[in-house]
C-alpha cells in the first residue's frame, strides 16, 4: 500500500489530501494529478472572485472549509469509488 498526499492552500489556510492506494498505477496516478489540479483551479478561481473579501473571508474557517469540502467532492467522488483507492481522508493544517 502506499499514500499520495497533496497540500492545497486556499487563502490562508492549508488542506492536505491522502489518498491511500492498494495498487499504484500511472494512470491511477495521472488521474489523480488532474483531480488535485482541478480542485486548486477551483479554489483559485473562488479565490480570486472573492480577493475584495479576502480579509474578512480568509478568517472564516467554516467558509473555507465549505469551499474546499465543494470542490474535493466535485472532483474526486469518482476517484473514490475506484478499486485502487482504499481511502480519502483531508486535514487542514493551518
Amino acid at each position: 500500500m502506499i499514500t499520495y498526499i497533496a497540500k492545497i492552500t486556499f487563502f490562508d489556510k492549508t488542506f492536505c489530501i491522502a489518498l491511500d492506494l492498494k495498487r499504484v498505477s500511472q494512470s491511477l496516478l495521472a488521474q489523480i494529478k488532474q483531480q488535485v489540479g482541478l480542485v486548486e483551479q477551483d479554489l483559485n478561481a473562488w479565490q480570486e472572485a472573492f480577493s475584495d473579501r479576502v480579509e474578512r473571508l480568509s478568517g472564516d474557517f467554516f467558509f473555507c472549509n465549505t469551499f474546499f469540502i465543494r470542490a474535493l467532492q466535485e472532483h474526486f467522488s469518482d476517484l473514490g469509488k475506484h478499486e485502487a483507492v482504499a481511502s480519502i481522508t483531508c486535514q487542514t493544517l493551518k
